[in-house]
């Protein structure tokens, strides 16, 4: 029995780093992959803002070119 114990703190002692190029590959592929769903959920939300903003402008457009269609009120012909 403590020659196990033995084996495997020496096992443990002597690991060191493996970097296979799978683990760097797979790495790659991960950060490629949330990139590519950070810009689809950003490309969302700049058009979903967009068309908010164009819709208040049209909305700001209208109440002012029907604000500027009607005649003053101290103003007679």
């Amino acid at each position: 029995m403590a020659s196990v114990a033995t084996s495997a703190s020496s096992a443990a002692k002597g690991k060191k780093w493996n970097l296979s190029f799978s683990l760097i590959w797979n790495t790659v592929v991960w950060l490629m992959v949330v990139n590519f769903i950070v810009q689809i959920i950003t490309s969302t939300a700049q058009s979903y803002l967009k068309k908010q903003q164009e819709l208040e402008i049209s909305m700001k457009s209208s109440a002012t070119m029907s604000s500027a269609s009607e005649p003053a009120a101290g103003i007679s012909n």
